[in-house]
């Protein structure tokens, strides 16, 4: 007989894979980026947008959204002659905050007009970042990836 387990473990696995694929290529494009020549750059566009995200009914029976916030932050950097826009400001790291306050903070760190560092791939030079490194964040995304991966197979032990 099929159970809901016998479905919700090979999703778990295959998001649980995903996220460590994902976060192992950030990883990877990270310690590249190490080598990257650079260049001077400067701050375009820099600005907190709320958005949306998720919704679920309350008790009334409306839907409510869960309101998420942008930290928007856009450079520019010319090379031979050209001129390229970038929005990485460090691999892995976060855009989008739950509480208005830290979007904030991330978009003072670079005021419009303020001139940074771009460090550019050189094999493909509208890729680029201001920040060597992974973020924090990133751990975040292996240890979630992690603990899909150890559910999935005490889903799948208990389906069998």
């Amino acid at each position: 007989m099929i159970s809901v387990l016998d479905f919700v473990w090979p999703v778990l696995l295959v998001c649980g894979a995903y996220g460590f694929i994902r976060a192992f290529r950030v990883r990877r494009d990270a310690i590249q980026a190490v080598s990257w020549p650079t260049t001077e750059g400067k701050i375009e566009h820099s600005a907190v947008h709320k958005g949306k995200t998720g919704s679920s009914m309350n008790s009334s029976g409306n839907t409510t959204y869960t309101s998420t916030y942008e930290a928007r932050i856009i450079y520019s950097y010319k090379l031979e002659q050209r001129r390229f826009q970038g929005s990485r400001l460090q691999f892995g790291s976060r855009r989008r905050f739950y509480k208005r306050s830290e979007a904030e903070e991330r978009v003072k760190t670079y005021p419009v007009g303020r001139v940074v560092t771009v460090h550019y791939n050189p094999s493909k030079p509208s890729e680029s970042t201001l920040l060597i490194g992974v973020a924090p964040f990133w751990r975040t995304t292996v240890h979630f990836s992690a603990a899909l991966l150890i559910v999935a197979v005490i889903v799948a032990l208990a389906a069998n």
